[in-house]
């Protein structure tokens, strides 16, 4: 992520790193994963064209840019979510079991 960074790619937070990754379709997939205890989960991806660009590395760090904004509202999703785990279960009025 270093390397990126250096470029301009805006820093992910501890636990989070990006994957860029080549489909001969497709182009290439920036991609912010998640790091887990077993492999990783996938936050956000995007897409770059290469045809579109001469360098190939302000094309990544524009996609790291565009990535970050998809994970940023995915983990503060993810965040709403889990806060809300606290209120799951049953609610008896009388104070029950």
């Amino acid at each position: 992520m270093a390397a990126l960074v250096g470029l301009g790619a805006p820093e992910l937070p501890t636990g989070y790193f990006y994957r860029v990754k080549e489909d001969r379709y497709a182009g290439v997939e920036v991609e912010v994963r998640e790091q887990r205890n077993w492999g990783s989960r996938l936050v956000a991806g995007v897409w770059v064209d290469p045809t579109e660009f001469d360098d190939m590395a302000p094309a990544v760090v524009d996609a790291c840019h565009r990535v970050c904004d998809a994970a940023a509202q995915t983990i503060e999703t993810r965040a709403k979510y889990v806060s809300l785990r606290a209120f799951l279960g049953d609610h008896d009025p009388k104070g029950g079991k």
